[in-house]
């Protein structure tokens, strides 16, 4: 009996295991519902918007409604920021759940433009803001409350986490390229929405055993052992003391999908021959991105990540001319080896990414250092790629213009894997904890 109590104490699940786990089903979540319309959106824009050729909506719609999502992010990224470095991980992580699941499933429940013309339209875009505003705090607190876990498995769980993300928007797309390309039923799109929602649900019920993060506890009464000191903001006190770091995490959320995006989406829509070809060809980038995702994960314990960083910006930049080339003399397979060789530079610049933020900030910030720098950067520039590149070209008439989002997002990644190398101090310790001048560089 002894043993096997044991034996059955030792099979339990640790908080921090339980706090991956749960992170992981969110992160898929996340993935499966934000893919079916960021990638499949455009492909069943009809459905929502106005096909008039002449009509505004016709050509911008569907990429203003897949970058509405971020419109707002960074406000909710200030209020579950606060939320998280004031209350804990664990609140800020259940509200931000709430507020991203329950919208998305209203969306297959939207009556079509041809019912209620654009007011179809405007529902689509609100709730998508709305899942902005909870997606954003949900992302950054599932990336905290992984990193503030076990020092051990960090890589390891990051990994795991951004490659489920992956692997989830890779089941939607594939979904929804089964059902847009066959059309079983003429309502089959929504099918992978109903889905998503059924995912939500679980997420939501299984919300109660998210616990708190250990180095959050640690913390706190490291902060309650000291004299009482003022309530201050994060977010100002991130700007007096951290203006160099926030700007890094600005700039990693303005470019890391920013490639992916442009090929995924906008060069999918206007140079690919279809949109079940487009779907495969993306189905199959994601599902890279998925699997090497780990490995670069498990390389960054062996390289230094601003290393990593700026290595894959060269990549990123090198997919640039490749597309360039391609675009002059087309050949056989250009575009899914173009989509593949942009994931694989994707999947490199993700780690070091994820990792830096993490260590960029002490824990009495870290949520909101990194949460509302990182969308901030996203509503700019990663999430309205395609909106940049339709305007580009609309107004130019030259595709080759638009690459440089991919040039630009090279760069601008280069740069700042030099910048970022002397503001990594923070691993595992609070400024409450000790002297900042003492920190030492990991």
């Amino acid at each position: 009996m002894k043993h096997t109590s044991a034996q059955s104490a030792g099979n339990k699940m640790t908080k921090d295991q339980k706090n991956v786990l749960i992170s992981l089903l969110g992160h898929v979540f996340e993935h499966f519902e934000s893919a079916i319309f960021t990638f499949a959106g455009a492909f069943t824009a009809s459905y929502f918007f106005s096909q008039d050729p002449h009509h505004w909506l016709g050509h911008y719609g569907a990429y203003i409604a897949i970058s509405s999502g971020l419109f707002l992010a960074p406000f909710g990224a200030f209020i579950f920021s606060w939320i998280g470095d004031h209350f804990g991980r664990r609140p800020a992580l259940i509200l931000a759940y709430l507020m991203s699941i329950v919208p998305s499933m209203l969306i297959p429940l939207i009556p079509s433009y041809a019912q209620i013309g654009i007011v179809a339209s405007l529902l689509l875009i609100l709730v998508r803001i709305f899942q902005g505003l909870g997606g954003s705090g949900a992302f950054a607190g599932r990336i905290v409350l992984v990193g503030e876990g076990s020092p051990e498995g960090r890589n390891l769980n990051m990994g795991i986490l951004m490659s489920l993300g992956f692997f989830g928007a890779l089941l939607a797309i594939g979904l929804s390229y089964v059902f847009i390309t066959y059309k079983i039923v003429s309502w089959g799109w929504k099918i992978p929405y109903f889905l998503a929602s059924a995912l939500g649900i679980i997420v939501l019920l299984l919300r109660r055993h998210l616990t708190e993060s250990s180095e959050w506890i640690e913390h706190k009464k490291n902060k309650e052992a000291l004299p009482t000191t003022k309530p201050s903001i994060p977010l100002i006190q991130c700007l007096k003391k951290f203006p160099i770091s926030m700007f890094c995490v600005f700039c990693f959320g303005l470019c890391m999908l920013t490639p992916f995006y442009y090929s995924n989406i906008w060069i999918a829509k206007h140079i690919d021959a279809s949109s079940s070809t487009s779907l495969l060809y993306t189905t199959l980038a994601m599902g890279l991105c998925s699997t090497t995702l780990i490995l670069f994960f498990w390389m960054i314990t062996y390289v230094k990540p601003e290393k990593m960083l700026a290595l894959g910006a060269v990549a990123i930049f090198l997919t640039g001319i490749f597309l360039l080339v391609g675009l002059q003399n087309p050949f056989p397979g250009f575009h899914i080896i173009n989509r593949l060789l942009v994931a694989l530079a994707t999947s490199m610049v993700v780690p070091p990414i994820m990792l830096l933020s993490h260590q960029l900030f002490p824990v009495d910030f870290r949520y909101t250092g990194f949460a509302i720098p990182f969308f901030l950067g996203q509503a700019v520039g990663n999430g309205p790629t395609p909106f940049y590149a339709e305007l580009i070209y609309r107004h130019t008439g030259a595709i080759y213009l638009t690459s440089g989002l991919i040039f630009g997002s090279a760069l601008i990644l280069f740069v700042i894997s030099f910048v970022v190398k002397s503001q990594r101090k923070f691993i595992n310790i609070s400024v409450v904890d000790v002297d900042p001048k003492r920190h030492k560089k990991s």
